[in-house]
């Protein structure tokens, strides 16, 4: 799981570094796995890591930004090799009004 928390907060790292302006952002994240502890892991880590950035602000619901995680353990023959980790970032904008 060492592995796996590194890979996370080296994307995380990388990918939020966007965020770091003045304006304190509201992020939702939303992990999904095929391994419920690896799930609770990756939601726990990106939340952790992402508060401590110090202008993002970590919500359940209605945040500006969304980070989806997905995280797949990959099994071979000889046992765990590895996972897979992909991410989606959406800005969430209020819909515009149509006449």
């Amino acid at each position: 799981m060492k592995k796996l928390s590194f890979i996370i907060l080296l994307i995380a790292a990388c990918s939020v570094s966007a965020l770091s302006q003045t304006k304190k952002f509201r992020v939702d994240i939303v992990v999904a796995a095929n391994e419920k502890q690896a799930e609770n892991e990756a939601r726990s880590y990106l939340g952790r890591e992402l508060r401590s950035l110090g202008d993002v602000e970590v919500v359940n619901k209605g945040g500006e930004l969304t980070i989806i995680a997905t995280v797949s353990k990959i099994v071979g023959n000889q046992g765990l090799m590895g996972y897979a980790i992909s991410f989606q970032f959406l800005e969430n904008r209020p819909l515009a009004k149509v006449n």
